[in-house]
């Protein structure tokens, strides 16, 4: 019994790892030639905390930190800045995941919309704090937009496509 949880459980990981590999590279196709007017949806970030309210124990922080570490070297950006925001969100979902579990989607939904605002707006605030240059304060704004209003969709495919639902209040989270 132990054996095949381990197993679904090492399998949830290497599905994490896959998608955010298939998904960073979806952004590094150069599909634009010109800067955006708007930002499209953060999926990978948003599948993460979206994995991290619903099944916490599929999100484990080193595969976390390595995913979105790798993908601050292939996109460009400040090393680890993203990073730690995210991991930090992350373990706070995760923490808060026991409160979760009573309640209704769209009280799951206000609390990913706060987590996901919190992490771009500060990730927006430590650049321009420390001089790198960024997007524009709009293009960040849109991008907290449309990654909230994706995550309906995020947390659909993820239930359909790849299984992970929420965990019903009866289970021990953590173990």
């Amino acid at each position: 019994m132990t054996s095949n949880r381990s197993q679904a459980l090492i399998g949830q990981w290497l599905l994490y790892l896959a998608i955010a590999i298939i998904l960073t590279f979806i952004l590094l196709l150069p599909l634009r030639h010109t800067p955006p007017a708007w930002a499209g949806p953060d999926l990978l970030l948003a599948l993460t905390l979206a994995w991290a309210i619903r099944c916490p124990k599929s999100v484990p922080m080193l595969l976390v930190a390595a995913v979105f570490l790798i993908a601050d070297f292939l996109l460009q950006r400040p090393p680890g800045l993203l990073t730690v925001l995210v991991v930090i969100a992350v373990e706070e979902l995760k923490t808060r995941a026991i409160n979760l579990q009573n309640v209704n989607f769209l009280g799951e939904w206000v609390v990913f919309s706060f987590a996901i605002t919190l992490v771009i707006m500060l990730y927006w605030q430590i650049q321009a704090l420390i001089g790198v240059e960024h997007a524009p304060w709009t293009l960040s704004l849109t991008q907290v937009t449309t990654t909230i209003i994706a995550y309906p969709l995020v947390v659909i495919v993820s239930r359909v496509l790849f299984g992970v639902r929420k965990i019903p209040p009866t289970k021990n989270l953590f173990v």
